[in-house]
């Protein structure tokens, strides 16, 4: 049946609207104040210093707010049962309906979406009540999380199945038997003599031998931390500038100290000792001693000597240093 709209303003239509009124209000009115009683309830509810008192309190006004709720429920339901019993406004159609005017028909949808809503809320006073109740009657607990392989993005070793029904298990029963039939093949296969010449072991090659070495000595624990350890002072040897400073210094000085062993004569030597870079060499041969072979002797180590005191002096303190920051 179909109830077309019809617009009209007859002293029948007005006073079903009027009556429409009040229901509408107070069950509006209910809607909101129990709404609000809900919102208050939950967030006292994740409040951990809620009271007995205070629990009470929200419980009365839970208690209340649904009184007055269920109360505006049924006067708007009975309002609207009464209307819609009573609609006949001398107003039918050719076909007979009954022709419904626009407000009316706007009112009664209205009155049924707010019946809806007020049913939905009381639906939720029940869930806060509950939630009221067991939040007194249960410990506190702590939720933590559960630290596994997934953090990492690893995905799981198991799948779980989503649904097992008689297809999947006899899908199952036919793999088992397709593994059971490969199985008696396979066994098959082995009680037959194989015809083909057997290869002859070799001895291990080097590279199984490699292998050996790599995954039990060279990867063991103890000579991790000596790679580790002979890395870091190759590294630190790499970037040290005491290091580059001594290098140089032992460079120069060798390199200023040839002359002294030419020949007397030598032009080169008399243009050395006669000119202002002798200041250099000259706490050198003070040191010197007169015999010729103790002077020839300390005058060809002197360079050598020189040169690998300070590099494995340089050498010394960055052991050192890196021992201790091992240590600390």
């Amino acid at each position: 049946m179909s109830f077309p709209r019809h617009d009209s303003t007859s002293p029948a239509v007005n006073e079903v609207i009027k009556s429409f009124y009040d229901p509408a209000l107070e069950l509006g009115c209910a809607i909101l104040d129990s709404m609000s009683t809900i919102e208050k309830t939950i967030l006292s509810c994740f409040n951990q210093s809620l009271s007995q008192e205070g629990a009470r309190i929200h419980q009365e006004s839970m208690f209340a707010a649904k009184g007055r709720l269920s109360s505006a429920l049924s006067a708007a339901r009975a309002e609207l049962k009464i209307v819609c019993d009573t609609m006949d406004f001398g107003l039918e159609t050719l076909g007979g309906g009954m022709d419904i005017p626009l407000k009316v028909f706007d009112m009664c949808s209205f009155m049924i979406s707010l019946l809806q809503m007020a049913q939905d809320v009381r639906d939720a006073l029940k869930d806060t009540q509950n939630i009221l109740v067991h939040h007194f009657t249960s410990n506190v607990r702590l939720w933590y999380p559960r630290f596994t392989l997934a953090w990492l993005g690893v995905a799981p070793s198991t799948m779980l199945l989503e649904e097992r029904g008689i297809a999947m298990d006899q899908e199952l029963q036919d793999l088992s038997n397709d593994l059971t039939q490969e199985a008696q093949q396979g066994l098959a296969e082995q009680s037959i003599p194989s015809t083909s010449p057997k290869k002859s072991k070799k001895a291990p090659s080097i590279l199984v031998v490699w292998q050996f070495v790599r995954r039990h000595i060279w990867n063991s624990p103890r000579t991790l931390s000596v790679r580790l350890l002979i890395s870091q002072f190759l590294k630190s040897v790499e970037h040290s500038p005491h290091l580059r400073h001594a290098l140089k210094n032992t460079v120069g000085i060798t390199i200023l100290s040839i002359p002294a062993f030419l020949p007397i004569t030598s032009a080169g030597r008399q243009h050395r000792f006669t000119s202002c870079d002798s200041v250099v060499l000259t706490p050198f041969f003070n040191q010197v001693t007169t015999g010729s072979r103790h002077t020839l002797a300390n005058g060809c180590s002197f360079p050598f000597y020189g040169f690998s005191r300070q590099i494995l002096g340089q050498l010394w303190v960055i052991s050192t240093k890196l021992w201790r920051r091992r240590l600390i």
